[in-house]
């Protein structure tokens, strides 16, 4: 055993804390200050609530784990796998990122055009994209999504390039 590796009690726990953390943040975002248009009161505290659960099911599963019990920190790190391993690591990330972003960059050119058409109200736009709009307008607002995947793929593709032959 590693006594570089973390114990498991203390990952679910840390887990099952930052579900509660991160239902309560949505409970007060979604359900009092940005409520969404589209999506119904039922659904966004059926997220609440399914967050919530995850949360606790991670405490319940703290509370039965064994303290002495590790999480293996050799796989928690891409770098610290074997060369075949870590070439199917970065692989997968990249493949990720290259499906991930031009589906998103879609959908925000999508939405961002239904905003300037005037046939969508502002509020409904992802967070981050709606104050790229509102503070450096529509191009900026529309290039963010696949700039950051060219960088997220330029790095992965970087990565695979570092690795020994």
């Amino acid at each position: 055993m590693n006594t570089e590796d973390a114990p498991l009690r203390k990952v679910r726990q840390l887990r099952g804390y930052g579900a509660f953390a991160v239902a309560a943040v949505f409970a007060v975002v979604f359900l009092w200050w940005a409520p969404i248009a589209s999506a119904s009161v039922a659904v966004e505290i059926a997220i609440v609530i399914v967050i919530g659960l995850c949360g606790g099911v991670q405490l319940w599963l703290a509370h039965h784990t064994p303290p002495d019990t590790r999480v293996a920190s050799l796989y928690s790190d891409p770098n610290r796998l074997p060369l075949p391993d870590r070439e199917r690591y970065f692989r997968r990330q990249l493949l990720g990122c290259a499906l991930l972003f031009p589906v998103l960059s879609a959908w925000i050119a999508y939405e961002l055009n239904l905003l300037e058409e005037g046939s969508r109200p502002p509020t409904p736009l992802w967070f981050p994209v709606r104050l790229l709009y509102e503070h450096f307008g529509y191009w900026p607002a529309l290039l963010a999504a696949p700039l950051a995947g060219a960088t997220l793929l330029m790095f992965w593709v970087w990565k695979l390039r570092q690795l020994p032959r």
